[in-house]
């Protein structure tokens, strides 16, 4: 805040602000700034072309607070002026993200090819396959190539765990991602322990998000108090190093978990908090880690159902991910078929289809598990049983 406070008396008064704004722009805590800082520190760094450094902060701080179009525009540009090969690869590599996070795959894969091209370390080409591995995945999870390619990464990542902690970590972290998607949640919680550990006293960030992944496994397992000793301690960890960011992300697995421990009221109001800090920051993504979703959820236990419902149908509306689809379909299916079976039956297999389109449209092994199970729950509240 004093940071901040300095940099505009120094903008009124007309005077050099390069220098703080770069200590700003660097700041752990940058995320603070909100959307409010990101552009007051964009317009500095536009009005010096070459303050590349500053260019660099700003376009990472634009892909951390969601502002992912702003982030693509800003590292493309960092592409074509870096000196070096291996940050203009760096450079192209963060234009893919931010690329994938605007749901331009097209484009993210050409950037790819393009950062493959100037990438002169062997590292870095790896941190390349484990993103296109990753993409491929996500689209598809039982896409040939992509486990393909995510098999080779993750082992040459492991073989750099002494060499190239970062490398290590992503790897780790792809293996995690494909642990959950093969319904094999006891392994990705022993995964997310082993980035836990990794990450400690290196990356507090990294090692903040291990823990909430860790959470996110144990609550698959059905160890919801497991869960909330670890989603807990992160939640309260991030608030304290205001970290707003892993505080929206812990905040979503710890509400989900206190949901399935029927402890409403302490879900709800870290759900609500999590929301409005994500709206104080100006944050144009404030479902991205999920806040709405549970508090929809929440609200179908809590709240006059019909209302609830369409509040969990608007979540669905606003979510791109499909496979999140899958859980907001069933959990409108399974409330309907608990509060008026009769009336809705034609409403709970509509969603029920749609939760199994989703699950299809994934491949996702866990996903269509899940689904079975919610559908049996389903037909059975229906008198179905044939």
């Amino acid at each position: 805040q004093r940071l901040r406070t300095a940099l505009e008396h120094r903008q009124r008064a007309g005077v050099e602000s390069i220098d703080l704004a770069l200590r700003l722009a660097r700041s752990p805590r940058r995320a603070l700034l909100g959307h409010d800082g990101l552009v007051r520190l964009a317009a500095i760094a536009d009005a010096a072309p070459e303050e590349l450094a500053l260019k660099q902060e700003v376009a990472e701080l634009a892909l951390e607070l969601g502002n992912d179009a702003a982030a693509l525009d800003r590292w493309m540009e960092l592409s074509e002026r870096l000196p070096s090969r291996s940050a203009r690869a760096h450079a192209l590599l963060r234009a893919a993200v931010a690329a994938r996070k605007v749901g331009n795959e097209r484009e993210a894969a050409v950037l790819v090819e393009r950062a493959r091209g100037c990438a002169p370390k062997a590292s870095l080409k790896l941190r390349l396959d484990l993103f296109e591995a990753l993409g491929l995945i996500e689209a598809r999870t039982d896409d040939p190539r992509g486990r393909e390619l995510a098999g080779d990464a993750i082992r040459q990542g492991r073989k750099l765990a002494a060499r190239d902690r970062e490398a290590y970590v992503e790897a780790l972290r792809l293996e995690y991602q494909l642990a959950l998607y093969d319904s094999h949640p006891e392994q990705a919680l022993v995964l997310a322990d082993e980035l836990a550990e990794a990450t400690r006293g290196f990356d507090e960030k990294a090692w903040l998000a291990a823990l909430v992944r860790a959470g996110m496994a144990a609550r698959l397992l059905g160890q919801f108090s497991a869960a909330e000793s670890r989603l807990r301690p992160a939640w309260n960890e991030a608030r304290a190093l205001a970290l707003p960011m892993l505080v929206i992300q812990a905040a979503y697995g710890l509400a989900s978990c206190l949901l399935r421990l029927a402890r409403l009221a302490d879900a709800e109001a870290i759900a609500a908090g999590a929301g409005g800090l994500a709206r104080r920051l100006g944050d144009p993504s404030v479902n991205r880690f999920g806040t709405e979703r549970v508090a929809a959820l929440i609200a179908l236990e809590r709240s006059d159902w019909p209302e609830a419902l369409t509040r969990v149908e608007r979540a669905i509306a606003a979510e791109s991910d499909r496979h999140m689809h899958i859980d907001l379909h069933e959990a409108i299916a399974t409330a309907l078929a608990r509060v008026a079976p009769g009336a809705e039956t034609k409403r709970i297999f509509s969603h029920l289809e749609s939760a199994k389109a989703a699950a299809e449209s994934v491949g996702c092994v866990r996903c269509s598990s899940e689904l079975q199970l919610a559908t049996a729950e389903v037909l059975a509240r229906l008198g179905r049983l044939d």
